[in-house]
């Protein structure tokens, strides 16, 4: 469903600046923002089984910087106290209130200095340094992402390079005003077929919005299509698909 989005020019620059501020977070732990431009800022959590299990949208820099804060606060808790009994508490404000007073502070002291960076001038972005997927089946994926991003981001699906992950394919959700599903590629084939099955259903919910259709499941508003419209739709679809394949032509080798 398209909607019309927003997040101010002045916080887009504030929250770039905050998700610098906190790079040595990223670095070491599965944890990454997104720039996915109109929509805001996404945080995510990726867990051990190929997946985001954490999916927020900030359009604030302040609300950022308070979950990124929470978040490093969170990873140097668990450090500090893993070899001692504050470990087996199950609040992190009691494993906090439970080391000495001089941790506290140390503690406290690193989030000035992330407000401090964070208020900073202009600080350029920078590209995690690691990056799984083999650079062949990168390169592939960078052109499946071409191939598909202009259209499917027309309907609210943002495509992004992660770098530490793969690319990702985040959907935005309305009326919740957050991305509630969150897809990692790193092979260029299933990329390709999840992509093209977005951009077909895409097609169809741009039919449904034409026709001021809403109380109706996808699928079972092209069951009741015409043999007819579900030709022109499948027209569209092969006409795309070759379009796409002449642009991708490492799968002709594959």
């Amino acid at each position: 469903m398209k909607q019309q989005i927003g997040i101010s020019n002045s916080e887009t620059e504030k929250c770039k600046k905050v998700v610098q501020a906190f790079d040595e977070l990223f670095n070491r732990t599965n944890i990454l923002v997104l720039d996915t431009g109109q929509y805001g800022f996404v945080l995510l959590k990726y867990d051990d089984n190929d997946e985001f299990y954490s999916i927020k949208t900030y359009q604030n820099s302040s609300a950022l910087f308070d979950a990124l804060w929470q978040e490093w606060l969170k990873e140097e808790l668990i450090e500090l106290c893993i070899n001692t009994p504050l470990i087996n508490l199950d609040d992190y404000e009691e494993m906090f209130n439970g080391l000495p007073i001089k941790q506290q502070q140390k503690l406290m002291a690193a989030k000035e200095h992330f407000l401090f960076e964070a208020n900073s001038q202009n600080i350029p972005l920078t590209a995690p340094v690691t990056s799984n997927p083999a650079d062949l089946e990168k390169s592939r994926c960078i052109v499946i992402a071409q191939i598909f991003r202009e259209a499917l981001e027309a309907n609210n699906i943002v495509l992004k390079d992660t770098e530490k992950f793969g690319f990702i394919m985040l959907e935005y959700y309305n009326p919740k005003a957050n991305f509630d599903s969150a897809v990692v590629f790193t092979d260029s084939r299933t990329m390709f077929d999840t992509l093209l099955n977005e951009w077909f259903d895409c097609l169809i919910t741009d039919l449904m919005e034409e026709r001021q259709v809403s109380n109706i499941d996808i699928d079972d508003f092209y069951n009741e299509l015409s043999d007819e419209e579900k030709e022109k739709l499948e027209n569209k679809k092969n006409k795309f698909v070759r379009e796409a394949l002449e642009k991708s032509a490492f799968f002709q080798n594959a």
